[in-house]
């Protein structure tokens, strides 16, 4: 699918803007430090269909044409995003307010010795889908 390689998403990837191409002036360097693309945002850029210009549809080669190799992709790199969530989750439980909800305090208000079943709990908010 992709025979000159491909580094794929990273956490530096910039947005630009497309109308500073454009331009012939240097980059001030406030500008230059866009937000970061997301991982759905480049994927989903990724699998848009572009037709090219010159080019009959039918011989047009897309990432689109490699059948099962396709499928297989979307399928790598939805687990991708979906694994991106859930460690954002994970290492976010203070941001997220997860201590407000029922675990280790409880145990402790209850005076309960058994510390065998208390362990780092990761709680998921009602908003996260599929977990």
């Amino acid at each position: 699918m992709f025979p000159f390689g491909d580094p794929g998403w990273n956490v530096n990837i910039k947005s630009y803007d497309p109308n500073m191409m454009e331009v012939d002036e240097p980059i001030a360097v406030g500008q230059a430090t866009k937000a970061e693309i997301s991982i759905m945002q480049y994927y989903s850029s990724r699998l848009m269909l572009r037709p090219s210009v010159g080019i009959p549809a039918n011989q047009q080669d897309s990432i689109h044409s490699f059948g099962k190799l396709f499928h297989e992709y979307v399928v790598d790199m939805y687990a991708k995003m979906e694994q991106q969530r859930l460690n954002f989750i994970r290492f976010n439980q203070k941001a997220l307010r997860a201590e407000v909800y029922n675990g280790l305090s409880d145990v402790i208000y209850l005076d309960d010795n058994d510390m065998s079943a208390v362990g780092k709990r990761v709680i998921l908010p009602s908003s996260s889908v599929g977990a």
